[in-house]
């Protein structure tokens, strides 16, 4: 199962609220059109109401597709000096 969760998040233009499902996990076996929006690039990009400006939400997610026997701890990319902490935590959370 996939699993969204609701936020308001500023606009990195002008600052106004927009509204957006946050992924905190996505089953790839179950929702191709999700893979399919990682792999092209798409993939929790959203438009501005306001003011029309196109940004991208850095992920925080888990991803699981059983088919191509993948699970993986998506971080966003600003955390890349903290991989050793991340991967710990990786190691923990599907080891169990």
């Amino acid at each position: 199962m996939s699993v969204f969760v609701p936020q308001k998040l500023p606009c990195p233009a002008c600052a106004q609220p927009v509204s957006f499902d946050f992924a905190d996990s996505v089953n790839g076996t179950r929702r191709p059109d999700l893979r399919a929006a990682i792999l092209d690039d798409t993939f929790q990009r959203v438009a501005c109401g306001d003011c029309g400006a196109a940004f991208r939400v850095d992920p925080a997610l888990t991803y699981l597709d059983v088919e191509r026997h993948q699970w993986v701890m998506v971080r966003p990319a600003g955390g890349l000096a903290q991989w050793e902490e991340f991967e710990a935590q990786a190691r923990a959370l599907y080891t169990t």
